[in-house]
């Protein structure tokens, strides 16, 4: 994290990013988002690369 971002949070904030990273969600997020790019690696049909792609874009806006 660039210094300048980690001495404008507060300990408290800290406390909370590391929480929310750590919960359930966000690794059940995170290991789907991962698993999607994988898959892209394989995937060269536009279709299947397309729900591939929405996909991953509704994980990061329910972030």
């Amino acid at each position: 994290m660039p210094e300048e971002v980690n001495n404008a949070i507060t300990d408290n904030e800290r406390e909370w990013m590391g929480e929310a990273y750590g919960s359930l969600e966000f690794r059940r997020i995170r290991k789907r988002y991962i698993e999607i790019y994988h898959e892209l690696l394989t995937t060269k049909e536009l279709a299947g690369r397309k729900i591939l792609l929405n996909e991953s874009s509704r994980l990061l806006r329910s972030v």
